[in-house]
């Protein structure tokens, strides 16, 4: 059989995970990767069948591509992109997924009061943080003019029409702090209905675990160090769940010597300083995904406060400068 050229096999045959030793059952790590929805996308399985696993990180894999041809901004013809291209008041046919995931985006902005918000491309463009770089910091009148534009409530969903679009002249979609951890639970999803008990998918950060890769020992996730790409912040054992990192490391632009990076508050239009990164754990990627960058843009004073994690039904979090690792409530699972 001759796989995809795009996937990476990593048949790990001969060093095989023997596990469930007392059922006599061995399990087989099946690796594959694919770079999806902007970032690398890896996805290992443990399964007693090589090619059943090898099928299922094909059928995630295929299901992520599918979530990025719904939702990506930069690929023609998704929902996305023709949203943002629409003629002003003109409502454009979506899929029901993509209404319930703007829909999804809006509870979220209002839960988290405006700091997550799937509008802030315009001041994002402004900053030199969207598809084209700039020479310059933009001036105070073109942040007011941006922030115009910035405006949760302006997406306008019809569910009964099967439509969606955008109130004002000018505004645009980003589904970045949302759309990556959803992809990765439909991953998740597709995995599970294929029979898969132990997975770890990792897109870029954003990563969802089950199981465990081996007998008595659950999966072990390594979060970032932010100014050093090869050393570990922390990390954190798990049987269920998915964490996610927002960072200032990937994605920034400078101006006079300070790093900008590319998430934007989008209360004031200007790049989050002084956060290096931000970690939760929860249910979902998704919930982790939208967290994490609402954690980043809160930033660390507002941390202080226990009922944050009520408020945000975060499970687990933690925020970083540069030599510290700080804590709200139960950080125990974290190890340095």
């Amino acid at each position: 059989m001759r796989w995809p050229a795009s996937v990476l096999l990593c048949w790990a045959l001969l060093a095989a995970t023997l596990a469930d030793v007392a059922s006599g059952q061995a399990r087989f790590r099946v690796e594959g990767s694919e770079y999806l929805m902007g970032t690398h996308v890896t996805i290992v399985v443990l399964s007693p069948d090589v090619v059943e696993g090898q099928q299922a990180i094909d059928a995630a894999l295929e299901e992520i591509r599918r979530v990025e041809r719904l939702l990506s901004t930069s690929v023609p013809g998704s929902d996305v992109h023709r949203i943002n291209h629409a003629e002003h008041d003109s409502p454009v046919d979506v899929a029901d997924e993509t209404i319930a995931i703007l829909e999804r985006s809006r509870s979220w902005a209002i839960r988290l009061e405006g700091l997550f918000d799937i509008t802030v491309v315009p001041a994002m463009e402004l900053w030199g943080l969207g598809a084209e770089e700039q020479d310059q910091p933009p001036s105070s009148d073109d942040l007011r003019r941006a922030l115009d534009l910035i405006d949760y409530r302006e997406v306008l969903t019809d569910v009964d029409a099967g439509t969606a679009m955008l109130g004002r002249k000018g505004m645009k979609l980003e589904l970045g702090g949302i759309g990556k951890g959803y992809g990765v639970d439909r991953a998740a999803i597709t995995l599970e209905q294929a029979g898969i008990a132990d997975y770890l998918i990792n897109a870029g950060g954003d990563i969802r675990v089950l199981g465990r890769p081996e007998p008595g020992r659950p999966w072990r996730v390594g979060i970032r160090h932010p100014r050093d790409p090869g050393a570990l912040l922390a990390r954190v054992e798990m049987e269920s769940g998915a964490v996610a990192t927002s960072g200032d490391y990937e994605r920034f632009v400078e101006w006079d010597g300070v790093r900008h990076p590319h998430i934007v508050n989008p209360l004031t239009g200007r790049p989050v300083l002084g956060v290096q990164s931000a970690t939760v754990l929860a249910e979902t990627a998704e919930e982790a995904d939208v967290l994490a960058t609402y954690l980043f843009i809160l930033g660390r004073v507002d941390l202080q406060q226990p009922a944050l994690l009520v408020r945000t039904g975060c499970v687990d979090e933690c925020l970083t400068d540069p030599e510290v690792l700080s804590n709200a409530a139960g950080l125990e699972r974290f190890q340095r």
